[in-house]
């Protein structure tokens, strides 16, 4: 049995009903049970009159009535909006209000205060509070599927929108080009309002696998999570390199702890091209699949696996080969795919443009060769026909009058011996960078100099310019990270004007 994306229908498949579907963090149900609940909430939700291309706001964290209201919304066209508890209740209350979502499904059960007309309960019960004016957004006869709200730099969040279409295009891709099938157990760590999340999401619905849910407090614990990942027989893990890395640091994170992975998927960050060769040396003959994308083309756009080889030949790894029917621009002055520039993203797995924000809209979205586009705003170049991440536009920094690429002082960072990861942070004042810090994790189990800081600097002065040497180093023990498992460098300044 499968559920796919495309029609919202469950379909019949040589795979076993009783085979596990979901792993969750409240109860873990097979494939006929999950299927039985997902035709329940869907007939309740016709009860309610909730009509197709309305968003719903799912709000929870990582029960299994979370992918059974998704699978449920999908299959009545209407689009949902998934929200984690780690979110703050004022921004949920402004999403809210952006989207002009009139219905609530709260799945931890415990209630949120924010006013809804319409409010559905962790035990599947609902109450109507006053009569719903629904609005709805259907765009050329094609669905949205969901709206994942991203930060803006204005402060105020954007709803990226992805219809079904894109969807089942990026499902599609999934299953002739990722080598994963309905035999797989995919490792979900990421929050489900983390666009990341859809990469196991659709490839458990759409190829009738397994999911296993874990929560926040299960990935901040290490023992657990790997125990339970081996309990569940996990043969896809998928994450941020930043959240793996931390792992590798554990005796546990080795093939004796997780022996039925076959793959490691990563997306959201930069592999580092030392933390690749590691992770390939601790796994022998477990695939690393690299790959990139923003949420507005639907998670993403690029693929490549990466081998010892592609670590030897490429000091920075690359995210891969367009997928199809998408493509890839280069957009800088000289024209040269291959010099550094914008990366712009066509084809059918663009979003169809942020949630009522007409004027981002007509700044970022565009047409090219008749299909949707989108200015990423993230750096990079093609070279044998790959793309190269280069870090984001506002990543490329000027101090002193000189442009700096903040991932090239990262790179010689890691290529000291006894640095273990780094990453380069610029300190501000009236939006004016002042200064550089870098945030250095050292390695264990070896000798260190006697002022490794000091080492540092002096090794840096010796690969790169004078105006690119840090103003500072700060030596910490781990990087913090945010609810989506990215190093939070927000947090990362305040150590540094603690200290």
């Amino acid at each position: 049995m499968r559920f796919d994306v495309l029609s919202g229908r469950f379909e019949e498949t040589e795979i076993n009903q009783q085979k596990l579907a979901l792993a969750a963090s409240d109860e873990d149900l097979n494939w006929l049970e999950f299927s039985e609940q997902v035709r329940k909430f869907a007939a309740m939700l016709d009860d309610i009159g909730i009509p197709a291309g309305h968003p719903v706001i799912i709000y929870g964290h990582k029960e299994a009535l979370f992918i059974i209201a998704i699978a449920a919304l999908m299959s009545r066209d209407i689009f949902y909006i998934p929200i984690d508890t780690l979110i703050p209740l004022e921004r949920v209350s402004r999403i809210k209000e952006i989207s002009g979502s009139e219905v609530l499904i709260n799945c931890n059960g415990q209630d949120i205060d924010i006013s809804f007309p319409v409010k559905i309960n962790g035990n599947s019960t609902y109450h109507i509070f006053q009569t719903p004016e629904y609005r709805t957004y259907i765009i050329d006869g094609d669905p949205i599927r969901y709206t994942i709200f991203t930060s803006g730099s204005t402060g105020e969040p954007k709803g990226v929108q992805i219809s079904r279409s894109a969807l089942y295009d990026f499902a599609t891709w999934m299953k002739e080009d990722f080598g994963f099938s309905g035999d797989d157990v995919f490792v979900n760590q990421a929050p489900l309002s983390f666009d990341l999340s859809v990469y196991e999401l659709t490839c458990f619905l759409h190829l009738g696998a397994t999911l296993v849910l874990n929560t926040n407090e299960t990935c901040k614990n290490p023992e657990i999570f790997i125990e339970r990942q081996s309990g569940y027989n996990s043969t896809v893990w998928v994450s941020t390199p930043s959240f793996m890395y931390v792992y590798l640091r554990e005796p546990a994170f080795a093939p004796s702890g997780l022996p039925s992975m076959k793959a490691f998927l990563f997306c959201g960050e930069i592999l580092p091209n030392k933390t690749a060769s590691r992770l390939l040396d601790k796994f022998p003959g477990v695939r690393v699949l690299n790959t990139y994308g923003p949420t507005e083309a639907t998670v993403a756009t690029t693929l490549t696996e990466i081998t010892q080889e592609t670590c030897d030949k490429y000091p920075s790894l690359p995210v891969g080969f367009s997928k199809p029917r998408s493509g890839l621009k280069i957009f800088n002055e000289s024209g040269n795919q291959e010099e550094p520039g914008e990366i712009i993203i066509y084809g059918d797995n663009v979003s169809v443009g942020y949630l009522n924000n007409a004027e981002m809209n007509r700044e970022k979205f565009f047409i090219h060769n008749g299909k949707r586009a989108y200015h990423t705003g993230d750096v990079g170049y093609i070279r044998d026909r790959m793309l190269f991440f280069n870090g984001r536009n506002d990543e490329q920094v000027k101090l002193h009058g000189y442009r700096i690429e903040l991932d090239e002082i990262n790179y010689h960072l890691r290529c000291i011996p006894f640095v273990d990861n780094a990453v380069t942070v610029p300190l501000k004042k009236d939006e004016e960078v002042k200064r550089l810090i870098s945030f250095v994790i050292l390695k264990q189990n070896i000798t260190l100099p006697q002022n490794p800081a000091a080492e540092i600097m002096e090794k840096l002065s010796l690969a790169l310019p004078t105006y690119m040497v840090p103003g500072g180093i700060v030596i910490v023990d781990e990087f913090p990270y945010n609810t989506n498992h990215k190093i939070d460098r927000f947090r990362l300044l305040e150590i540094y004007r603690n200290r």
